[in-house]
């Protein structure tokens, strides 16, 4: 991935100056990336890999060297730099105290990650925003601190490679480890809104949490549904107006959905130029939501193109891998062939507009009862089956076959991780998880292989309108009424347009009604699921002839790291049993044994098979 790249041992990095530089130019990168050294010490090295456009920024003081990654949208370069000095001195000279950081991150609107070094004693301050838009990993361990964009560069220059296997089981049942753990035992993410504050001194590396939000206290809860609406617009427009104008192009990407359409009305309202594009795949798309994005930005008076992209191959999947290292399903390997289209059509200076977030701060973020979510069991349950129920991750039994531990292991982490959060209810701790856990390791890993290519940006996601959205009241979210609401004031044709999902038009009653049938679908997934299946079978799975079958059993066979921290009986008897797994299941084995195998050995079964269809 683009982006900082640092190591700080005790002494020697002149002697390992040839390893790290070559680690850095083997990352993953397109043909106009380029490494720069932006500081260079007998115990430090901060390295730089990105595109031209890529926004990165340098700058120094007499005490301190900056550097900021990502961008900040209501603040200009002159202020922020004036901002990040008070907060150095403060962080570094007044007891580490954090409040003004604090304070600070609270009104920031931006994706971004700040670094700040002192030059006299060679301490180090890490942080992020306030919802952990931008992902970074960490190592410290026997004097070796590892701070990267990029697993790859530190699995290469710790050599650290040991996996846990309760972290192995819970990416296969939740498509994610829980808290701040990667798979590696000693490789982790940092968490939105947290600071990591190296002292050289004391030879230690403390992680502070700075800034936490807690989805308990509605504070909008007297509010009306329309006057929670109309103010929800306001910040919106605010949100799509302090991202419009700061790239060479500013392009959308429109579906059939409602959330693109959000981010269409809203970028409208800017009168602003900006271009919508869209992507057709068969198999993937019915022409009606394509038809649903043509009269969409018709509505918007933005030009719009539809580029389609054939299937994936062996050498998307690869490529995928080496810009996510499996932090990113390779199911979505199609979606390179969209954004290389895009970067010849456009270059990479553009801002890439989504609806990323839509889904999770307007609706409810899963369509089960609110009623139905009034205990422990029934919330750890919700988690769990959340992604099981969707066919993207495999049973607590199978996934801890997997791993070799036992299923009760993986439903007590889940309990363990929901007692710990800040909320009241239970409903609310489930919120927590999905903003501390489901979104920063799973859809911001998505959005940031988009980075690999372009600046992308959602307005979801200001950290304003966050803050008020997740402050009204769920119950004014259920079926998609108070977002009914926000995008019939928002765009009143654009609510007109049927939404592809239900192939209903959120004007409709129709819509309602879908909307509360997939409710009561959810009241018991696993007994949903399970009927389905003995009535139906299971829906799109592989045969063992399929080119991602015959390459998993052979990474079962060959690669060392799965091996030893796998159960290989199990995946032998799952490889002999294809048909009776969902396709997105196996995808997500697949995935992850991909990323033991590359980041293992730093080559990948899929590098002699470059041609060939994988899905």
């Amino acid at each position: 991935m683009p982006g900082i790249n640092l190591i700080r041992i005790e002494q020697g990095i002149a002697e390992r100056k040839s390893e790290i530089e070559a680690v850095l130019e083997s990352l993953s990168s397109t043909s106009d990336n380029f490494v720069s050294i932006l500081k260079e010490t007998d115990s430090c090295l901060i390295g730089y890999k990105a595109y031209p456009e890529y926004p990165g920024v340098f700058w120094e003081s007499v005490q301190y060297d900056f550097y900021m990654e990502g961008r900040i949208y209501n603040q200009d370069q002159k202020q922020l730099s004036a901002d990040i000095e008070i907060i150095a001195d403060t962080l570094f000279h007044k007891n580490g105290n954090i409040e003004k950081l604090s304070q600070w991150l609270s009104g920031t609107d931006g994706d971004f990650l700040i670094w700040i070094h002192e030059k006299n004693t060679g301490r180090i301050i890490v942080f992020n925003d306030a919802l952990g838009r931008i992902p970074l990993y960490y190592f410290y361990k026997n004097g070796m601190l590892l701070i990267s964009r990029d697993i790859y560069f530190i699995t290469n220059l710790s050599s650290s490679r040991n996996y846990e296997r309760l972290a192995l089981a819970q990416h296969l049942a939740l498509g994610h480890p829980l808290g701040k753990n990667t798979i590696f035992t000693d490789i982790f993410l940092l968490s939105p809104g947290t600071l990591l504050d190296f002292d050289p001194a004391q030879a230690a590396l403390k992680e502070k949490t700075v800034y936490t939000f807690n989805f308990s206290g509605k504070k909008h809860s007297r509010l009306s549904p329309d006057k929670n609406a109309e103010n929800l617009i306001e910040l919106f427009c605010q949100a799509c107006s302090a991202r419009t104008g700061k790239s060479s192009a500013d392009i959308l990407s429109l579906s059939g959905g409602f959330d693109s359409r959000c981010a269409g009305a809203g970028l409208a309202c800017q009168k602003n130029n900006f271009s919508s594009i869209s992507f057709f795949k068969k198999n993937y798309h019915l022409k009606k939501e394509i038809k649903a994005a043509k009269s969409l930005a018709a509505i918007f008076k933005s030009p719009w193109q539809v580029l389609e992209i054939q299937e994936p191959t062996c050498a998307n999947a690869l490529k995928l891998l080496k810009i996510k290292n499996g932090m990113n399903n390779l199911g979505m390997a199609f979606i390179l062939n969209f954004f290389k289209q895009i970067k010849d059509i456009y270059g990479s200076g553009i801002t890439y507009y989504t609806g990323d977030g839509g889904d999770m701060t307007m609706p409810l973020p899963d369509p089960k009862p609110l009623w139905a979510v009034r205990s422990f069991k029934s919330t750890v349950n919700l988690v769990l089956e959340s992604n099981y129920f969707g066919n993207q991750c495999f049973s607590i039994d199978n996934a801890a076959a997997a791993a070799g531990i036992k299923p009760e292991t993986i439903f007590e982490s889940v309990a363990d991780y929901l007692e710990s959060c800040p909320e009241t209810t239970w409903f609310e701790k489930f919120l927590h998880y999905k903003f501390y856990q489901r979104i920063p390791k799973v859809l911001v890993e998505a959005e940031d292989r988009n980075r690999h290519y372009f600046w992308t940006a959602t307005p979801f996601y200001s950290i304003q309108f966050f803050d008020y959205a997740m402050n009204c009241p769920d119950e004014q979210k259920v079926d998609y009424a108070l977002y009914r609401r926000f995008l019939k004031l928002l765009s009143p044709e654009a609510y007109q347009v049927n939404y592809s999902g239900y192939n209903y038009s959120p004007a409709s009653e129709k819509f309602r009604i879908k909307s509360l049938i997939s409710q009561i679908k959810w009241l018991n997934p696993s007994m949903s699921k399970k009927i389905k299946t003995a009535v139906k079978g299971v829906n799109h799975s592989f045969s063992p002839e399929d080119n991602i079958i015959k390459i998993l059993d052979q990474q079962i066979k060959t690669c060392s790291a799965a091996a030893k921290y796998m159960n290989p009986e199990f995946l032998n008897m799952l490889i002999s049993n294809i048909e009776k797994y969902e396709k997105n299941q196996i995808i997500e084995l697949f995935t992850l044994i991909s990323a033991m195998e590359y980041l293992d050995t730093g080559s990948s079964s899929l590098e002699t098979r470059a041609d060939l269809i994988l899905l």
